[in-house]
């Protein structure tokens, strides 16, 4: 939490709105999503637990906002299928691998927060590839706490 506030901008100060709510219910269904899957991993394979888990949560959106399939025109244009490529193996790699591990690590509780090391990545890669390096002190002393964080957990 310590270094959420420190790269936040606390100079227009702190306001509970309907993002800050929004990020809350975030870690509440992200919670839940990481004891359901390590639930759920027991009686699956890894990788089929994957797919499903890809198809899923689109077919759930679609039925919560059916609408949503006039946007889909966009799947036709080249630049943006590439750049789904692209995500897409990132993303498969990375779901096959959480899935991995919870199903031969085992504790969610310690599953969860490690895999949080994203954070860590993240604020390196953006500051690498996307010239990020506005606050970068602030960004690496975050990422530090994260990962203390992390290690206290274990």
């Amino acid at each position: 939490m310590v270094s959420v506030v420190l790269i936040s901008n606390v100079k227009k100060g702190f306001k509970f709105n309907k993002g800050v709510i929004y990020a809350l219910a975030v870690g509440l269904f992200y919670g839940l999503a990481v004891v359901v899957d390590a639930f759920n991993i027991k009686h699956f394979d890894a990788i089929s637990y994957a797919v499903i888990m890809a198809f899923l949560p689109g077919i759930i959106l679609l039925l919560l906002n059916p609408k949503a399939v006039k946007g889909f025109g966009v799947v036709k244009n080249l630049s943006f299928l590439k750049k789904m490529g692209t995500l897409g193996f990132f993303y498969s790699g990375q779901a096959i691998l959480y899935f991995l591990a919870l199903a031969v690590g085992g504790k969610a509780s310690q599953i969860g927060p490690i895999s949080q090391a994203q954070v860590i990545v993240t604020v390196v890669l953006a500051v690498i590839l996307l010239k990020e390096k506005d606050n970068l002190l602030k960004k690496i002393i975050a990422a530090i706490l994260v990962t203390i964080g992390v290690i206290l957990m274990r």
